[in-house]
């Protein structure tokens, strides 16, 4: 699996300026984490499971998925602080 990862191209994102595969803590799978902006296109990407898809800026949750999402986001911000 780890040399089939390494071999996975992606692009399409101007605004998407790095992209990392991470395991998950329990092992039982990968997750792709990317750096910068466009969760609005990467939502409507077939493929992508919106209900696992997040970013931690608050304004583009506002945007893309209202304030309760933005409000969330903020709350699980706080608490990765706090756990560190």
């Amino acid at each position: 699996m780890k040399q089939k990862i390494l071999n996975v191209i992606v692009k399409g994102y101007p605004d998407i300026r790095r992209a990392v595969v991470h395991l998950y803590d329990d092992n039982s799978g990968y997750y792709l984490m990317a750096e910068g902006t466009g969760l609005k296109e990467v939502l409507n990407t077939p493929g992508v499971d919106f209900r696992k898809s997040y970013t931690n800026s608050v304004i583009e949750m506002y945007d893309v998925l209202g304030v309760e999402a933005a409000r969330a986001s903020i709350i699980s911000e706080i608490q990765v602080i706090l756990k560190t």
